[in-house]
């Protein structure tokens, strides 16, 4: 029977929930969790739909420990990205937030999504924001 994605990424949830955390043996149960999944994707054919499960997932779990999921589009996320932006995203979106980090080609900048709001980073728009005030200036 095939299940739409946020169906699977729920069941996910309270799967790993459910498991008790002690160490050792809760790595081989999710290991095995995942093992059994997996085969349930392929066997539904629906292992293309594991973007958008995972997807679910990073929001469901973020949401169950009070966070905020925040889409991150970048090129490069250098190793000290995480503490450059953290706490200005957080300081924005007035929550604590997880990046949900996706490599796509922007102009030298992140661009963050978080609901319906996306914050910029990108030069391609700060140089289009900044010929936008030299043309107001000018009039």
């Amino acid at each position: 029977m095939k299940y739409r994605p946020k169906i699977y990424a729920e069941m996910l949830v309270d799967t790993a929930t459910e498991i008790k955390n002690d160490s050792a043996d809760t790595r081989e149960k999710l290991k095995l969790i995942a093992k059994n999944f997996w085969r349930l994707l392929q066997k539904n054919k629906q292992y293309r739909e594991l973007p958008k499960i995972m997807t679910s997932l990073c929001e469901m779990s973020a949401m169950k420990r009070g966070k905020t999921t925040v889409k991150v589009f970048s090129s490069n996320f250098e190793a000290d990205f995480d503490s450059i932006f953290q706490k200005r995203i957080e300081k924005i979106v007035k929550k604590e937030i997880i990046f949900e980090k996706i490599t796509k080609s922007v102009n030298d900048g992140p661009v963050f999504v978080y609901e319906d709001k996306i914050i910029d980073l990108s030069s391609r728009n700060l140089i289009s924001k900044l010929a936008t005030k030299l043309k107001e200036s000018i009039s």
